[in-house]
């Protein structure tokens, strides 16, 4: 149906050099989840969104297929990087353009962006210098945000950093393997 493969691993073993060291495992979440969670979020046409730590692609691909503005992936690893773009190219029924950027999350830039995924990526130290480069960027360009957390293992974090509230959460009911889902904005409810 998309024509991407997002499970396969790259062929040349993946290695994650990040500032922190804190990078997680790699892997692929639900479709059935991803279309729920990208139903919630509402994208539009003005939307910006980022996947953080994007390994090949596989939400980019699924939020592409809507008619947003752009998507972005931040991913460290060249490997994933080359297989997040080839996704990019033959996926089928793209409606956005896909940008992938080999970066370390921690030093990415997140201008403009206003919906951020993650698949929980990273730990603890990342994740908060993450957050801060986002409310960076929002604070000098004023605008709402959405922020979408897979598999939640460093939620607190999130609720710890005072400028992001969260609207919807949801432990998974298919498995435990993807764990507590969580949405959050920067807009008081």
């Amino acid at each position: 149906m998309l024509n991407i493969d997002t499970v396969s691993q790259p062929a040349k073993a993946i290695n994650h050099h990040t500032r922190f060291g804190d990078s997680l495992r790699d892997d692929a979440y639900s479709y059935l989840k991803l279309w729920k969670y990208s139903n919630l979020l509402k994208p539009t046409r003005q939307d910006i969104v980022f996947d953080i730590g994007c390994g090949a692609g596989r939400i980019l691909c699924v939020i592409a297929r809507r008619p947003v503005q752009k998507c972005v992936g931040i991913e460290i690893s060249t490997e994933y990087a080359e297989r997040a773009r080839q996704n990019a190219r033959q996926l089928n029924g793209r409606k956005a353009p896909i940008e992938i950027i080999v970066a370390d999350a921690a030093e990415a830039d997140y201008s403009g962006g206003t919906i951020y995924c993650l698949f929980n990526p990273f730990g603890t130290k990342t994740l908060e210098v993450v957050l801060e480069r986002i409310h960076q960027s929002v604070r000098k360009h004023p605008r709402c945000i959405r922020v979408a957390y897979f598999n939640a293992a460093f939620e607190n974090v999130l609720e710890s950093c005072g400028w992001l509230k969260c609207y919807m959460h949801e432990d998974s009911t298919l498995t435990k393997r993807w764990g507590r889902t969580s949405l959050w904005t920067n807009v008081k409810s």
